[in-house]
């Protein structure tokens, strides 16, 4: 039971004792209780919520029970049930949420002593997160319950979100079989997959292991209360984490997982124990999980409420009560739909994500529809059909490395035969000329002419000196070109060396033709260069005195 404050308790405690002059007081009293403990309620608390789903014809599809453990009954006249859907901006303490109309539900009516009430059926919405809170005539809050990780309020830990045609329902104390309250929904409350509003689940808290009481009609409240415990102390130890995906592909929520694994050959319960990550200090805690022998158990965000970083990497505890039991750290930036694996001892990346199942390593992505990988180039090739394929021409084969169409490389019985003097190049299929026949079919060479081996052509006969007629005096043939030609070397042979002395005349003529040669470069340098002469004569006389003097009788001395 949640109070504002202490002294508001006692004050209420003061007012119910002097109405009722009975032990009804207790329904006011504070329930402080730790969460792994087993505290019966010890007030009206909210015991079974249904969101949706058809289950069967008798019972409701959306409902709310409440159960009054008191040794009284209460009245539930003026009473209230506030409904908030995920993401509803709510206080949380308040009596009143400010929901609209039509998401409160109004109470009447009495509930007895140790009696579940009738269903208390209202619209839910299916398959999501919330809150509910039972508030009562006088504005106290008397319960809260939240499932999943986006409840708007809630108990220390948000309860599971239960799926369709199941419900949460709140676990039996060892002691007296009554629904546990200690404050924690997410302890308090276990997935009930055979919802049945006229009776409790049967189920007991996680320190406890209990026989299913006697059938409870839901109005005498005849609860067992002498029933032998057998407690057991949990501890998880020999589970083990296996499997992290911390990145899906899309919108996160509801798909990032954690895997637990029971490699050994009995079963573990998980009670008691919880999940951390390192987004923050928030813990999923176990209750009523068993792992079977071997068995994988995948836990999803919207179960858990947990979440798994991407971007920085991060790190998954398992936690007994006392102790760190495994710590798992996955890499930063991990690609989308690749997990964190342990395979064969080692963690690896893997891109085959197996919730619920055995991991399996996949270093590369997956390749897309009608591909697949190939093992040489270690890429993605599509899938060709042969039935999709057009059929190859007559005399062509398909290639088998290409998938292409490709010409016969033997002689086809369709192909037109060759020619005679020809056969089939085995590499073109085509006809080519036989070399070994094609002398047979060429025309004879004229005499004195013989066949070119290289050009099957004719050409003369090099050594048919006999028919050539014969070089003139002084002359020989070409070994060649066969032609006649001078012979040189016999006159090479008569030339000597001889001295011999220029005659007078032609020494005379070559004289004078020298001096007229300079005599003409010396006439035109004098006409090229006849100012300066003159301007050179002119000053060497300026400095001669005896030039400078004029003779008597000249115009210049009169």
């Amino acid at each position: 039971m949640k109070k504002f404050s202490q002294l508001f308790a006692t004050l209420t405690f003061t007012f119910a004792l002097a109405l009722s002059g009975s032990g009804i007081f207790s329904l006011l009293t504070p329930n402080i209780a730790n969460a792994d403990t087993t505290v019966s309620a010890s007030h009206v608390i909210i015991n079974e919520v249904k969101l949706g789903g058809a289950t069967n014809a008798s019972i409701p599809t959306e409902y709310i029970t409440l159960f009054n453990p008191t040794a009284a009954t209460i009245s539930l006249d003026g009473w209230k049930i506030e409904y908030a859907k995920s993401g509803t901006a709510v206080t949380c303490q308040n009596s009143s949420w400010g929901v609209t109309a039509s998401q409160v539900t109004s109470l009447s009516g009495t509930l007895g002593s140790n009696q579940l009430s009738t269903p208390i059926v209202r619209s839910l919405t299916d398959t999501k997160d919330g809150s509910l809170h039972l508030v009562d005539d006088s504005g106290v809050v008397m319960d809260m319950v939240g499932w999943g990780s986006a409840a708007p309020c809630y108990e220390t830990t948000a309860a599971v979100v239960p799926a369709n045609d199941k419900s949460i329902e709140r676990n039996l104390d060892c002691a007296k079989s009554l629904p546990v309250d200690s404050d924690n929904n997410s302890a308090d409350f276990a997935l009930n997959s055979a919802p049945n509003p006229s009776s409790l689940s049967g189920k007991y808290a996680t320190t406890c292991q209990q026989p299913a009481p006697a059938t409870n009609s839901g109005n005498s409240g005849d609860i067992p209360t002498t029933n032998t415990v057998q407690s057991s102390t949990p501890t998880c130890e020999g589970a083990i984490i296996t499997e992290l995906l911390p990145n899906p592909a899309g919108t996160d929520t509801g798909k990032e997982f954690i895997e637990l694994y029971n490699p050994t050959n009995a079963a573990i319960s998980l009670d008691g124990c919880s999940l951390q990550t390192s987004a923050n200090s928030k813990k999923y805690n176990f209750s009523g999980v068993i792992l079977q022998p071997n068995e994988y158990k995948a836990l999803n965000d919207s179960q858990t409420g947990l979440t798994l970083p991407n971007a920085s990497g991060g790190t998954v505890w398992l936690l007994s009560p006392t102790d760190e039991l495994q710590s798992i750290t996955y890499p930063a930036d991990v690609a989308d739909n690749v997990s964190w694996d342990k395979i064969g001892g080692t963690w690896e990346l893997t891109y085959s994500a197996t919730p619920n199942a055995a991991n399996i390593l996949q270093a590369n992505e997956p390749c897309p529809a009608n591909e697949y990988r190939d093992t040489v180039t270690n890429r993605c090739r599509i899938i060709v059909s042969a039935s999709t394929l057009v059929p190859c021409k007559p005399n062509q084969v398909r290639n088998p490395s290409t998938n292409r169409c490709k010409s016969l490389l033997a002689v086809n019985s369709t192909l037109t035969p060759c020619k005679p003097g020809q056969y089939r190049n085995p590499e073109t299929n085509r006809c080519k000329s036989n070399a070994s026949t094609a002398e047979s079919t060429l025309t004879p060479c004229k005499p004195g002419k013989e066949r070119n081996p290289e050009t099957n052509r004719c050409r003369n006969i090099q050594s048919s000196g006999s028919t050539l007629k014969a070089c003139a005096a002084g002359q020989i043939r070409n070994a060649e070109t066969n032609r006649c030609r001078k012979d040189t070397s016999a006159n090479l042979a008569s030339v000597k060396d001889v001295n011999s002395t220029p005659t007078s005349n032609s020494s005379h003529v070559q004289w004078l033709i020298g001096i007229g040669i300079l005599l003409a470069a010396a006439g035109y340098a004098i006409y090229e260069w006849r100012q300066d002469i003159f301007n050179f004569v002119d000053k060497t006389k300026a400095k001669i005195p005896f030039l400078n003097q004029t003779k008597p009788g000249s115009k210049l001395n009169k």
